[in-house]
C-alpha cells in the first residue's frame, strides 16, 4: 500500500496506491505484537495480539505485522489465513507506504470433508498520524483462486465500506480489478482505513483449497527438511532446504527476523539475525509456517567474523522486518550483532561474486558487483561503488533512519542500530561527497547511514578506517543504498546483482584490542 496525501485545499493530486488489495495482516512469528499499530478481523472477531480498531501510528513510525492463524466458523468449517504486510509513515504523515499479501486456505472440519457454503469477510485495521486533510487513494483487487475451489466461490473487497468497493471475481484463474480512486477524509489529524476482503468459498470446495490476494498463483504448505549448518553466531549464513519454499515472506530464527535470499523453491539463505536465541527456525509464506525439527544453536557474539551482503540488500529497511522500498524491491539487510563495550569497528572484503554477465564485456577479477543491470547493459563495481555509472542522492523515506549522499553508488553501506524497530525522526543525512571516503575515522549516530566501502582510505589501498559505535549501539547492519535514477527514495534495487563478502574485527573498550 503507498499513499501519498496532501491537505484540503493544494491544488497538488493526492494519490494512496494500494499496490496489492490484500488482507494488510501485518504478522510476524504465529501472532508478533511487540509493536502492533495494526488490528486484524475476521468475521467481526479481533485475533488475538491485534489492535481493533488499531492504535495510531505516530510520525515516522514503521510496523511489521505478519501472522499464521486458523478461524473456525459456527459449523466447525476450518480456515488457515497466513500472510504479511508492512506500513509506515513519514515526518508529517503524508508519505505512508506498504505492503501486503494473503492467503485463506479451507483446512477441513471434524469429518475432513469438503466444505459448506462459507463466508470470511477479513478486515484490516490501520491508523496513521497525519497534517493532512484528505487524500486519494488507488484501489486494486488483486489475486487468484486454487485449480480445485469450487465454481461457486468468489472474492471482493471495499476501501473503508460502500461505496468503495470491486468485486466479485470467481473462479477460475487470477483476478486483477485495476485501480480506481476513492476520496477518504482525514479526521482529527488521523488517516483510519478498514479495507476488507470478502471471501466465499463455494460448496464443495476441497481440503487444501484456496484464494490469495496479491499474488497472481495460489501457494501449498511450506516444509523445511533440513539447516546447514545447524549452529552459528549472528551473521552467520544458513541454508534452508524444504519445499514450496519460493514465495517466502520472513524467515525466523525464534522469534527474530532474519535477512534471506531464496534460491529456489527448495532452498533458501539465510542470515542468523541479531538478537536471535537458540530456538527453531521457522519460514513464513502465504501458505503457512514451516518449523524446523530441533533448534537451532545460536552461540554469542564474537569479535570478528565476516558476512555475506548481497547486492538486494536494502540498507533502510535494517530493523523493520520488511523492505522498505517505495518500489517493494530488495531484501532485509544481514546484521552483526556487536559484544559488550564494542567501541570500533574495522572492515575489509574477502571475497564476493566474480561476475561474468552477457554484455558486460570483460568479466570481473575481483569481488564486483552491478546496480544497474539493463538486459545484459551496466557497470561492474566494487566495494566502494567505484565503476558504477552515478553519484547518488538518497533520501530517508517513511521511516527513522536517514538518508545518504556519496559520489558512486553501489557501495557498502552501515548503519547502527540500538535493537528492535527503528523509531523517532531521522537524524541528519550524511553527504559523503563533500568531505570525502578517504577518512580515517568515522562516528556516526544511530539510525545514521554511512559509507563503508571496502574499509580502506583508498579504493583497494591505503589505511584501515576505524568506525566508531555510537551510544546505545547493539547491532549493525550492512547493505546497499540504492535509488531509482541515483536520485530518489530507497529503490530500483531489481536490478542488482553479486555481492560482497565483508569480514570485520571489533575492539571493544575493555581490551584495547580486535579479535
Amino acid at each position: 500500500m503507498r499513499l501519498r496525501l496532501h491537505p484540503k485545499g493544494e491544488s497538488t493530486c493526492v494519490r494512496l496506491r494500494l499496490v496489492h488489495f490484500t488482507c494488510f495482516l501485518a504478522f510476524v512469528g504465529n501472532i508478533n505484537a511487540a509493536n502492533n499499530y495494526f488490528g486484524v478481523a475476521v468475521n467481526g472477531r479481533c485475533e488475538t495480539g491485534t489492535s481493533c480498531p488499531a492504535v495510531l501510528a505516530p510520525y515516522n513510525t514503521a510496523n511489521t505485522l505478519a501472522v499464521t492463524f486458523t478461524h473456525t466458523l459456527p459449523n466447525g468449517d476450518k480456515y488457515l489465513v497466513s500472510g504479511l504486510g508492512w506500513g509506515s509513515s513519514n515526518g508529517n504523515g503524508g508519505d505512508l507506504p506498504g505492503y501486503t499479501v494473503f492467503q485463506v486456505t479451507y483446512q477441513g472440519n471434524a469429518t475432513g470433508g469438503a466444505s459448506k457454503a462459507d463466508t470470511l469477510t477479513v478486515d484490516w485495521y490501520s491508523a496513521f498520524q497525519t497534517a493532512y486533510g484528505y487524500g486519494y487513494f488507488g484501489f486494486n483487487l488483486v489475486g487468484a483462486f486454487s485449480a480445485d475451489i469450487a465454481a461457486s466461490s468468489s472474492a471482493s473487497g471495499c476501501l473503508n465500506g460502500p461505496p468503495n468497493c470491486q468485486g466479485p471475481f470467481m473462479p477460475p484463474g487470477s483476478f486483477d480489478n485495476g485501480s480506481e480512486t476513492y476520496v477518504l477524509d482525514a479526521s482529527g489529524g488521523v488517516f483510519s482505513f478498514e479495507p476488507s476482503w470478502t471471501c466465499n468459498f463455494g460448496a464443495g470446495s476441497p481440503v487444501e483449497s484456496s484464494m490469495v490476494f496479491g499474488y497472481s498463483q495460489t501457494a501449498l504448505a511450506p516444509t523445511i527438511t533440513g539447516l546447514s549448518p545447524r549452529a552459528g553466531e549472528p551473521g552467520a549464513s544458513v541454508t534452508i532446504t524444504g519445499t514450496n519454499l519460493q514465495d517466502a515472506l520472513e524467515v525466523i530464527f525464534n522469534d527474530v527476523n532474519s535477512s534471506f535470499t531464496v534460491v529456489s523453491d527448495t532452498e533458501i539463505t539465510a542470515a542468523v539475525p541479531p538478537g536471535a536465541n537458540t530456538g527453531r527456525a521457522q519460514v513464513r509464506t502465504v501458505g503457512g509456517v514451516a518449523k524446523a525439527k530441533g533448534a537451532f544453536t545460536v552461540s554469542a557474539p564474537t569479535k570478528s567474523g565476516s558476512v555475506t551482503v548481497n547486492a538486494v540488500a536494502q540498507i533502510s529497511g535494517a530493523g523493520y522486518g520488511f523492505p522498505t522500498t517505495e518500489d517493494d524491491t530488495g531484501i532485509l539487510p544481514p546484521g552483526i550483532a556487536l559484544p559488550a563495550g564494542a567501541s570500533y569497528l574495522t572492515f575489509s572484503i574477502t571475497g564476493g561474486s566474480l561476475l561474468n554477465l552477457a554484455g558486460y564485456g570483460t568479466p570481473c577479477s575481483a569481488p564486483c558487483i552491478t546496480v544497474n543491470d539493463d538486459n545484459g547493459t551496466g557497470n561492474y563495481n566494487d566495494a566502494d561503488g567505484v565503476g558504477s555509472a552515478s553519484s547518488l542522492t538518497m533520501s530517508s523515506y517513511g521511516g527513522a533512519l536517514s538518508g545518504i549522499v556519496a559520489p558512486t553508488s553501489g557501495f557498502v553501506t552501515g548503519v547502527f542500530e540500538s535493537g528492535g524497530t527503528p523509531s523517532g525522526s531521522p537524524p541528519p543525512t550524511l553527504d559523503f561527497t563533500s568531505f570525502g571516503t578517504n577518512f580515517l575515522t568515522l562516528s556516526p549516530q544511530l539510525n545514521q547511514l554511512f559509507f563503508i566501502g571496502d574499509g580502506l582510505t583508498g579504493d583497494g589501498t591505503g589505511a584501515k578506517q576505524r568506525f566508531y559505535v555510537p551510544a546505545g549501539a547493539t547491532v549493525l547492519y550492512l547493505g546497499f543504498s540504492d535509488a531509482c535514477s541515483y536520485n530518489s527514495t530507497p529503490s530500483c534495487y531489481g536490478d542488482n546483482f553479486g555481492d560482497f563478502v565483508v569480514s570485520y574485527k571489533v575492539t571493544t573498550a575493555e581490551s584495547g584490542t580486535g579479535q
